[in-house]
């Protein structure tokens, strides 16, 4: 009796862990799915916003370049960041949302003056160090 129990149990037991394992397959398909989702969605804006400047004047063009640059750095980050299902469902479901979070990036008290002004600074003065360098090696 007690061996009919344990194989009941043990049986049991090999069930759940399978249909354990057969839920984290299917989650991380979802994962893969939304994820691929989510990329493509990015994409396709992004390439509809630049098939939209291409029916535009030179000049229209010229002034989307901010546009255009931090567009596809939002797109770049959030391919990067680590979001959590739900989070990357809900960002699907946005419409133009490209546009949404660089229109939330104008309203920042940040500009992309300041890393550029860092990165300036430090490229000065590896520049002026390597010039040091050499001119003492004259």
């Amino acid at each position: 009796m007690k061996n009919r129990f344990y194989k009941e149990y043990q049986e049991k037991d090999i069930q759940a862990f399978e249909y354990t394992k057969k839920l984290q397959k299917e989650n991380e398909e979802t994962e893969l799915n939304l994820d691929e989702g989510l990329y493509n969605k990015l994409d396709n804006e992004l390439k509809e916003f630049h098939g939209n400047l291409l029916e535009k004047g030179k000049e229209e063009i010229l002034n989307s370049a901010y546009e255009i640059t931090v567009k596809e750095q939002i797109r770049d980050i959030l391919k990067e960041m680590n979001l959590h299902e739900v989070e990357k469902e809900i960002l699907f479901l946005r419409d133009d949302l490209l546009t949404e979070l660089y229109q939330d990036w104008l309203h920042h008290d940040s500009s992309l003056r300041e890393p550029i002004t860092d990165s300036v600074d430090k490229s000065i003065s590896t520049i002026l160090r390597n010039f040091r360098i050499t001119d003492k090696e004259r």
